[in-house]
């Protein structure tokens, strides 16, 4: 199997060969492109991360179309109200002819960084490094947020639970 990847992030190279491990999937050749993702650099908007990772994987599919699979991931924010701010992690994988969509669980932002990020478009990874955790949940939730290593497994493993054939 040809995959092509939409971007040449070494974070999410390994978490793309970790899904593939995951599922016992060996004969594969992996690519990798610096392709746009066509969305903000910090996307706001479930509709926002979705495009960006429906472009990454179109854009990866158009370098090489002699792949079976290209895969598009891409992660940001989403502004539930006044104050809730959540973080979430899409995967969108192309044949060719079908786009399929892996969506994590949406993360909480933690309140104080969510004000910054809300009010003073601030960049979320900055302020998540500057935020003083004050519980263990905290820092774990705020870990999490950062690595996006959980966020994308999950989002990397509902995709191709649909697509991969038993």
């Amino acid at each position: 199997m040809k995959i092509a990847l939409g971007t040449q992030s070494e974070n999410k190279i390994k978490y793309l060969k970790n899904i593939l491990k995951h599922f016992d999937v060996k004969d594969y050749n992996l690519t990798t492109h610096s392709v746009p993702s066509g969305v903000s650099e910090q996307p706001i908007t479930r509709h926002e991360i979705i495009k960006g990772a429906v472009t990454r994987s179109r854009n990866a599919f158009v370098k090489d179309k002699s792949v079976n699979l290209s895969v598009g991931m891409e992660g940001g924010l989403i502004f539930m109200n006044k104050e809730d701010v959540y973080y979430e992690c899409v995967v969108v994988v192309y044949n060719g002819s079908k786009f399929f969509t892996g969506i994590s669980s949406s993360m909480k932002v933690p309140k104080e960084v969510a004000l910054k990020v809300r009010e003073h478009n601030a960049d979320l990874s900055d302020e998540l490094n500057a935020y003083k955790a004050k519980s263990n949940k905290q820092q774990i939730l705020k870990d999490m947020i950062l690595s996006r290593e959980e966020m994308f497994f999950e989002a990397l493993r509902n995709v191709f639970l649909e697509i991969l054939e038993d």
